[in-house]
């Protein structure tokens, strides 16, 4: 601040010296310049110089009163991050001045120098990742807006704020596909559509399974402000027209199904017309799986895109049912497919009830019932058959009260620090129909460092701020895992189903007694997640000897096949999956009431959405 006192002062000759950190030099600082707090340049630009000093001879005024000047130059990329500036002014000294009314010479006080704050150095930094969610996942054609992908901006160890105004991402379609399937392709920050007009991007690969590189590019740059993560939307509109090479759209991966849930998506086919255009008004399906029956159906539902166009039902214990179309014509143009949408309303599980868990609900096209499936020729009137084939594959649902959904989080730090840290950070949220328990959860911890990690805690939150314990005992276990390849228990790699380089929890989430007994016999409770709930888990970290150079990744293991394939609608006891040869996540859907982890109704990992067969992406940091 410069401050005129009786009248404007004319300054003629301006020093500034710059004190930089060890082997830095002056000549690395250009275009200096002194701003008015207006933004307006009174002196400058100009290059400091090897004595680490700029002096302007621009003659400038200051006004009478006080007056606020800002001094800016450039930083070439000689300066490393951590690096220093400050500038300092010795009034009386580097400041030549007099009165723009009498010309008398201005002594400038004070008589000692004035330094301003010291600027550390940090570039600007950016780091760009497609997030977790949403997960993998079916979807009919004819969607507009549907969300494909979230783009995660990270600025956090930025110096600056970043612009971006063009982002690059791969399309690559699988299974028969086409780029061209979809259209109409936008980012979006929230509701504000980021790319519009001339901007909206539309995929032109028509190879089939062939990535097709798409370059959004922006109506106005995204600002990513310094020491912040931003999140974008990816959004495109599915075709409703097939493509060619495509023999249906159906869910490729048999997935879990509520039971007594409506409208759940069980198989989707392609009806072709050829020569003439037909009306589709009856179709023969059957339930192809061995382990399920009529009574795990109420009925089916069958769908053109978002309108309902037809019913049907298996009688008593029959596998065969044939649905007849409404009279919401069900049309197929000439020489064109058009795909019907086969959903069901699934039957209740619990005491008495005539669905049985675990049972795997699968329902095909009748390839052999030729005669029961018939249509009409719009232009010959009469009235057509299929030719025999066999029956579709679809995969169906697997029975269940309830399921998990799991989702990454992002962790506060990504660098490696000497204390105790976030290592992982996920949400699990139990469907709206039931509670849910959680009886074990496995993680990888590897690292190529000097850095030791030890007493490993688990905690689990009711909100997304981490802030609110969400049950009575918070870490949820009963005893710390003391080092890798540890579980709670004290067992090590080699006693129990634990490779070298995991740490596994059981949990007390409630009495917190420490187990007397170090192994699957011990008494453990079970975390339960109410019905549409969510808790908030992080898993904490010591460590120590962090030096420059360590890594470690951590990451959420799955589970790739079921626990007992042969088991599957009676279950086990938490404690037989937790030692069986894919036990990494051990869950309960409480089919008839809260699991104890004694009861035979638990399932591990396998099939669960937004846990992968492998594991969870991993958390990578570094010093």
């Amino acid at each position: 601040m410069l401050e005129a006192k009786g009248e404007p002062v004319q300054v003629t000759s301006f020093k500034v010296t710059f004190g930089l950190s060890a082997g830095e030099d002056g000549t690395q600082i250009d275009n200096v310049s002194v701003f008015t707090d207006a933004g307006a340049v009174v002196a400058g630009p100009k290059d400091v110089g090897s004595d680490e000093s700029v002096t302007f001879t621009d003659t400038w005024t200051v006004p009478v009163g006080a007056n606020t000047y800002v001094i800016k130059g450039k930083l070439t990329t000689d300066f490393e991050d951590a690096d220093t500036v400050q500038a300092q002014i010795d009034p009386d000294g580097d400041i030549t001045a007099k009165g723009e009314v009498t010309g008398l010479t201005i002594s400038a006080t004070p008589t000692s120098s004035t330094t301003a704050n010291t600027m550390t150095v940090k570039r600007a930094a950016l780091r760009v990742a497609i997030a977790p969610t949403p997960a993998s996942q079916n979807v009919v054609r004819g969607v507009n807006g549907f969300l494909f992908a979230k783009v995660q901006y990270d600025a956090s160890d930025s110096g600056e704020d970043l612009r971006i105004t063009t982002q690059k991402m791969g399309l690559t379609p699988a299974s028969g596909s086409t780029a061209t399937d979809l259209n109409t392709c936008q980012m979006f920050d929230g509701a504000t559509a980021l790319n519009s007009g001339g901007n909206v991007v539309t995929p032109d690969e028509a190879t089939a399974n062939t990535e097709d590189l798409l370059t959004f590019n922006m109506d106005t740059e995204i600002i990513i402000p310094k020491g912040t993560v931003k999140e974008v939307d990816v959004k495109c509109n599915i075709s409703n027209l097939p493509a060619a090479s495509e023999t249906f759209r159906s869910p490729t991966a048999e997935r879990y199904g509520i039971a007594n849930k409506t409208d759940v998506l069980l198989v989707v086919l392609k009806i072709k017309a050829t020569d003439e255009a037909i009306r589709l008004d009856r179709i023969a399906l059957t339930l192809a799986s061995s382990t399920a029956s009529s009574s795990d159906i109420k009925k089916l539902t069958l769908w053109d895109g978002a309108t309902k166009v037809g019913e049907a039902v298996f009688q008593g214990t029959g596998t065969r049912a044939t649905s007849t179309l409404s009279l919401a014509d069900f049309t197929v143009a000439k020489d064109t497919e058009k795909l019907l949408t086969i959903k069901a309303d699934l039957g209740l599980l619990g005491v008495n009830e005539a669905a049985t868990r675990g049972h795997l609900v699968t329902v095909n096209y009748d390839g052999e019932a030729v005669t029961t499936t018939k249509g009409v020729g719009l232009s010959s009137g009469g009235e057509l058959n299929p030719t025999a084939g066999a029956d579709t594959a679809g995969v169906g649902v697997r029975l269940v009260q309830t399921y998990p959904t799991f989702e990454r989080l992002s962790v506060p730090s990504n660098t490696l620090a000497n204390g105790e840290m976030t290592l992982y950070r996920f949400k699990v949220t139990a469907d709206a129909a039931d509670d849910l328990g959680i009886a074990k959860m496995t993680f990888r911890v590897s690292s190529t460092t000097v850095a030791t990690t030890t007493i490993f805690k688990l905690f689990a939150y009711s909100d997304s701020g981490f802030s609110t314990n969400a049950y009575a005992q918070n870490p949820v276990h009963s005893r710390n895992v003391d080092e890798v390849s540890e579980d709670v228990w004290g067992n090590v790699s080699g006693s129990g189903a634990m490779g070298t380089d995991e740490i596994v929890f059981y949990f007390n989430p409630v009495s917190n007694t420490t187990p007397t007994v170090s192994s699957a016999s011990t008494t453990v409770e079970a975390l339960n997640i109410p019905a549409g709930g969510s808790r908030y888990f992080e898993l904490k970290g010591s460590l120590a000897s962090v030096t420059i150079g360590d890594s470690i990744a951590v990451a959420l293991l799955g589970d790739s096949t079921f626990a007992n394939n042969t088991n599957l609608v009676n279950r086990e006891q938490a404690d037989v999956v937790g030692y069986s040869a894919q036990n990494d996540f051990v869950w309960s859907p409480n089919t008839t009431t809260t699991s104890a982890t004694t009861t035979n109704d638990w399932l591990n990992g396998y099939q669960v959405p937004g846990l992968p067969t492998t594991e969870m992406s991993q958390q990578n940091f570094t010093k």
